[in-house]
């Protein structure tokens, strides 16, 4: 009797340590490894759209709050490629968080300390900035600042996780 409680146990136990791997968080408490119904069950709203005479399904989640890199943000946006199971994009938008050069910088500091910078990828330029970054499993880490216009368009801070293997 004692054997079949720990069997039940350890398969028990099995299952829910592969369950949790399986879809834990790798940016934004979101997994690269989540599918469109684990997304649409956390609230996530999917809708396909052309983007550059290319069809992808993006899945928004406006309400979902988490943390990137220390920020607490609001929303998170998940793309996937058209025909792929896996998201291949994660991102946040980050305005009200990382608003002044040196919150930019302090970030961009801190990022260089645990991630290979991708140098030949940035762009720092007065009305937009850009760095990459790789992490320990070929993805790919990104900021992207675009100033606004005012009256017109409002500045944006993007921080995205994008997949080298899912598009």
């Amino acid at each position: 009797m004692n054997s079949g409680k720990v069997v039940l146990a350890l398969t028990i136990g099995l299952a829910l340590t592969g369950c949790s791997q399986e879809k834990a968080p790798d940016f934004a408490g979101v997994s690269m490894k989540s599918d469109r119904a684990d997304l649409e069950s956390k609230g996530f709203v999917c809708k396909d759209v052309t983007l550059k005479d290319k069809q992808i399904l993006s899945c928004k989640n406006f309400e979902m709050t988490s943390s990137v890199f220390g920020h607490d943000v609001r929303g998170v946006e998940v793309t996937f490629a058209q025909g792929q199971k896996n998201p291949y994009r994660i991102a946040v938008n980050a305005n009200k968080q990382i608003n002044t050069t040196e919150k930019m910088l302090t970030l961009f500091s801190e990022l260089d300390k645990y991630y290979e910078s991708i140098p030949d990828k940035s762009i720092n330029m007065p009305n937009a900035v850009s760095r990459q970054w790789k992490t320990k499993d070929s993805n790919v880490l990104q900021f992207m600042y675009i100033q606004g216009v005012p009256g017109l368009l409002e500045s944006s801070v993007m921080l995205s996780l994008n997949s080298t293997k899912n598009h």
